[in-house]
């Protein structure tokens, strides 16, 4: 009887044996196919430009002149230590073109605002360091500044920030400088402009008559 049943056994698996290197093919060819998207590897990643001018806001700590390579002090420049709301520290760098639209002096215990140009980098050093190219403080009660680029409005004759939120009215007699203090006559349409303001009206965007212009670089 068991010689019997050993010969069955034996085709058995001999059978087993020659089929079994066949058995991955047959899978896969009987599963069904999943088209895949193709992927790329290098998704690209857009980068939000940053403002033209970014600003800066902190409590003078400290002002010392910068000196000229001859050690004297140069004219309408020094270095404004910054004590920041969130208690970090900067510096900010005030050079003859820097525009301020109150001519009142520096004191330390000022709260300032700086604004310099968004591409150009901090001084590899701490605290970092800005080249200001407005600096606000000490203005008169009622009035705000407005760094922005400004576009005119053909249809109503006025200039409109890049963000639509103030509309400039341009009467006949317009006080308009540039940044070294040299009378800058120019159509404005487009250019970067520092405006002292007042009163606004509720409507939008604000419109103001400016008090004073600066063209900024």
């Amino acid at each position: 009887m068991k010689k019997l049943l050993r010969k069955p056994i034996i085709a058995l698996l001999t059978i087993l044996l020659l089929i079994a290197p066949c058995l991955p093919t047959l899978a896969q060819e009987a599963a069904p196919s999943i088209p895949t998207e193709p992927t790329d590897q290098t998704e690209s990643v857009e980068s939000t430009p940053l403002p033209a001018y970014l600003s800066i806001t902190g409590r003078v700590t400290g002002i010392v002149p910068v000196f000229t390579e001859a050690q004297e002090p140069e004219e309408g420049a020094s270095l404004v230590s910054l004590e920041l709301a969130d208690g970090g520290l900067c510096t900010v760098q005030i050079t003859p073109g820097t525009y301020f639209p109150a001519l009142s002096e520096i004191e330390t215990g000022d709260t300032v605002t700086a604004y310099y140009k968004g591409d150009a980098h901090s001084t590899m050093i701490f605290p970092p360091r800005y080249r200001a190219a407005v600096l606000i403080f000490g203005l008169p009660e009622g009035q705000s500044v407005k760094v922005d680029r400004f576009r005119f409005d053909p249809d109503t004759e006025r200039l409109i920030s890049e963000d639509d939120t103030l509309a400039l009215n341009l009467g006949e007699f317009l006080n308009v400088v540039n940044v070294d203090g040299i009378d800058q006559p120019s159509h404005l349409d487009g250019d970067m402009l520092a405006v002292v303001y007042g009163r606004t009206t509720r409507s939008i965007p604000a419109q103001t008559t400016p008090l004073e212009m600066a063209v900024l670089p």
